[in-house]
């Protein structure tokens, strides 16, 4: 190998290695340079927008919660069939029975919700961008910030999506269906479930307050015959005591509630009850 080839050969290894690591050096330096203008830019503007210093102040008075614009529950199912046949009110009912945290962040909706005629009152006296159209670097960032501060410190009710869904055990096959509920409809969901709760812890009270000493009170009273048939042990029937007003219905376990029937007649009556007919 001659000399001239040598060193040509030398030369362009050189540069692959050097212009490479040039370029990268270079870039790095502006790199740097410019997340310093940005941060600079950054600083000035939380050091002395207007827009920004208000939106600050705003952010002081109101103090909302920090909440998404939706609340996204999803409700899984171990089969096609029991996706295909779920009640969507019911599981949601039950979604929320087991999740009573969303009461908190049902709490902060409601809290969100009563903030916002005091922000879009205070809103209203927002203070422009210093240049309408951003052409600097300030004023790019202005807008970028305020923007994103702005939207950070709005009020937020959000809509609780639920969504039904079924993944297939391969994962090929998705089904989905999405219900969306306002806070008000989830409220009441929660409302209805503590009253079913309250209503059958009651109705488990009232049923251990039927002591042995109570029915046989009720029997002697009744002079131990069914009060609707007349009929008694000795005609071969079983006796009974019966809630005239159901349990189920809000019935209490007290004597002028209560009454001897034979168990045809009980079985026949089960859980009617008419307010202002014959019982």
């Amino acid at each position: 190998m001659g000399e001239k080839t040598y060193i040509t050969l030398v030369s362009v290894v050189l540069l692959v290695i050097i212009v490479p690591l040039l370029f990268g050096i270079i870039g790095n330096a502006l790199e740097r340079y410019k997340r310093r203008r940005e941060k600079e830019a950054c600083l000035k503007v939380e050091r002395e927008s207007l827009r920004y210093l208000y939106l600050l102040e705003i952010a002081s008075k109101i103090n909302s919660h920090p909440l998404f614009t939706t609340v996204q529950e999803c409700i899984y199912f171990n089969s096609k069939r029991a996706f295909d046949l779920a009640d969507p009110e019911r599981q949601i009912e039950e979604h929320l029975r087991a999740h009573p945290e969303l009461l908190l962040t049902l709490k902060k909706s409601f809290e969100n919700k009563r903030l916002i005629p005091l922000y879009e009152k205070l809103i209203a006296d927002l203070p422009d961008y210093n240049v309408p159209t951003p052409k600097a670097l300030y004023d790019k960032k202005e807008h970028e910030l305020t923007d994103r501060l702005q939207e950070k410190i709005r009020p937020k009710v959000p809509v609780f999506d639920f969504t039904l869904m079924y993944v297939s055990p391969a994962g090929r096959n998705h089904y989905q269906r999405s219900y969306q509920k306002t806070g008000e409809e989830v409220l009441e969901c929660f409302r209805n479930l503590k009253a079913h709760d309250e209503k059958k812890k009651t109705e488990v009270n009232q049923r251990s307050l039927m002591t042995q000493k109570l029915r046989y009170a009720v029997l002697k009273r009744d002079h131990f015959r069914c009060v609707l048939c007349g009929r008694s042990a000795s005609d071969g029937t079983e006796l009974e005591v019966d809630h005239i007003k159901p349990v189920s219905k809000g019935g209490l376990t007290e004597m002028r509630n209560l009454r001897t029937l034979c168990k045809d007649c009980n079985r026949g009556k089960r859980d009617h009850y008419d307010e202002d007919g014959l019982n």
